[in-house]
């Protein structure tokens, strides 16, 4: 099993954070394919599309980690190091933190990912800390529209989980705070995220 330590700070420039709300179906595949994009859950539901990075952080993505396995081959796979998923390629763990979703950037270390380790309120802000720790200084969020229906871009629904969209965007604030000069912004075009500015992605 890979230790993420070997992706500290080996990366620069912007990244895109994909987010599986319901207006990543306005996002086409060829802005996607111009930066490295960091995908998460189920977005292998969007065929044809193969993040760079992925990430999960709940036990129902166990139900389809063969399909992930098999997609996406040697991309880092960052998965909770409380799940229990067979080997696989590029397979690196990280930790969850209890806490507030806070971080220092002075305290960014090889060994952060793991110990202290990560607080998130969704899985998103998690793929913004490991981009964070891998040396990204721009944050791109399509996809991120969360409701309080957790309605997404694909049609079936895979599972019952609800996110608080205060504490959802609550966690934002902190971390655009925290990230001061490296901005996050949202480019999804539907959802709405007060703390964080938005752009349209067709200007990028």
């Amino acid at each position: 099993m890979d230790n993420p330590a070997k992706l500290y700070q080996t990366a620069k420039g912007p990244i895109v954070i994909v987010g599986n709300g319901p207006s990543l179906a306005d996002i086409p595949d060829a802005f996607l394919q111009k930066y490295p994009t960091f995908g998460c859950n189920a977005i292998h539901l969007r065929r044809g599309f193969t993040p760079t990075y992925w990430a999960a952080a709940d036990d129902w993505v166990l139900d389809f980690w063969p399909e992930i396995v098999e997609r996406y081959g040697d991309a880092p796979k960052f998965v909770l190091d409380s799940l229990s998923v067979s080997p696989a390629p590029a397979l690196l763990r990280w930790h969850r933190k209890q806490g507030p979703v806070w971080i220092d950037q002075r305290n960014l270390s090889r060994g952060y990912l793991q110990d202290p380790g990560i607080s998130f309120r969704g899985i998103t802000h998690a793929m913004i800390q490991i981009a964070l720790f891998m040396g990204y200084n721009k944050f791109y969020l399509v996809g991120c529209d969360n409701t309080d229906k957790a309605e997404h871009f694909y049609q079936e629904r895979l599972n019952d989980y609800v996110i608080d969209v205060d504490l959802w965007e609550w966690a934002f604030d902190t971390l655009q705070t925290c990230l001061i000069p490296k901005p996050i912004i949202n480019l999804s075009t539907r959802g709405h995220i007060p703390c964080l500015p938005w752009a349209d992605w067709k200007n990028l």
